[in-house]
């Protein structure tokens, strides 16, 4: 199945995915709405990867787990 995560981080941080990745754009630094452990911009990185939905909880607790990331967000 196809799924899309997006990421913010302060830094360039490579995330491993599972399964095939389709794309992968380049990082964006943009501003954010709201200050984030204190720091107003991030780097925006976009994957859009293949993987089973076992692989997708996986990735999930891997990312909720890693302190450089602020936010991530996981859609089909």
């Amino acid at each position: 199945m196809k799924y899309q995560l997006t990421y913010i981080t302060d830094q360039v941080h490579p995330v491993e995915v599972p399964g095939k990745i389709l794309e992968a754009k380049d990082p964006e630094q943009r501003r954010l709405a709201y200050p984030i452990k204190h720091t107003f911009g991030g780097l925006y990185q976009t994957i859009l990867f293949d993987a089973s939905q076992k692989e997708v909880k996986e990735l999930e607790k891997k990312l909720t787990q890693d302190e450089v990331i602020f936010r991530h967000l996981i859609v089909k």
